[in-house]
């Protein structure tokens, strides 16, 4: 038997466990429907622990897949990160096709 948490419940409770102890949650923002929260985090392992702690909540939970969150500002950004690394020449095929697998741009003034 599942508890079902009324609308008002569920949008006191879901902050509450979104700003727990484990800080999971970077943002809680209801949809236009009124319907569902949208919750973000800082990548995946975030998010689970979040679910979690709402299952053990006694939530009832229809999870979509993880986006990238993107910034509003003038025009959207996807997050980027720089990275430089220095191997072996032995070393640097691998290091290649691990990268390219993450999909990563390489700039030309760095090869």
């Amino acid at each position: 038997m599942s508890n079902i948490v009324s609308k008002t419940a569920c949008e006191s409770l879901l902050p509450k466990i979104c700003r727990s102890r484990n800080k999971c949650c970077n943002y809680l923002t209801t949809t236009l429907s009124g319907e569902a929260f949208e919750v973000g985090g800082r990548g995946e392992q975030q998010l689970v622990v979040l679910t979690e702690n709402m299952r053990r909540g006694s939530f009832e939970l229809s999870i979509s897949s993880p986006r990238v969150f993107f910034k509003e500002g003038l025009k959207k950004l996807e997050p980027i990160e720089e990275v430089i690394i220095n191997v072996d020449d032995e070393y640097s095929g691998t290091t290649w096709k691990n990268l390219a697998s993450v999909k990563v741009k390489i700039t030309p003034e760095l090869i």
